[in-house]
């Protein structure tokens, strides 16, 4: 390998995180419009935003794989971020970015693509998100 990196490689890497992140920043304005619809009443506007939040995630995966890679081989192959703090920062940010696309992939995983309506009508308050939309087991949920 060269001993300095591509310009192509720099903009692929910055292309690509830029690209997860706005995925990663863009499913809680879904969930929230999620919590406030009722299957019931409007469910042609609750199938749209679940239907929004899968595409999201197909988009949002494919897109952190070249992110990773690129960023190892900018780190490995041509010792960008050796020797200083940014690359503890980095490190962090991809565990967190990593966990996110996680706990995004559960919410579509866990999402029926036609949910039975709610039995009230609607959701007991707007502050919690439908339950067909993320798994119980999540402690920020309870």
């Amino acid at each position: 390998m060269s001993p300095h990196p591509l310009p192509l490689d720099q903009t692929l890497h910055i292309v690509m995180v830029t690209s997860w992140f706005a995925g990663l920043f863009y499913p809680a304005p879904i969930y929230v419009n999620l919590a406030q619809v009722s299957p019931a009443t409007s469910r042609a506007e609750y199938d749209r935003l679940v239907g929004m939040s899968r595409r999201l995630y197909r988009f949002m995966l494919p897109l952190a794989t070249p992110a990773t890679a690129t960023g190892l081989l900018l780190f490995l192959g041509f010792g960008i971020g050796m020797g200083g703090g940014w690359m503890h920062v980095s490190s962090a940010a991809w565990c967190c970015s990593s966990a996110t696309t996680t706990a995004v992939a559960a919410c579509c995983r866990n999402s029926p693509k036609s949910a039975p309506p709610a039995p009230n009508g609607g959701f007991a308050s707007s502050t919690k998100p439908p339950s067909s939309c993320c798994s119980s087991s999540w402690p920020w949920w309870s």
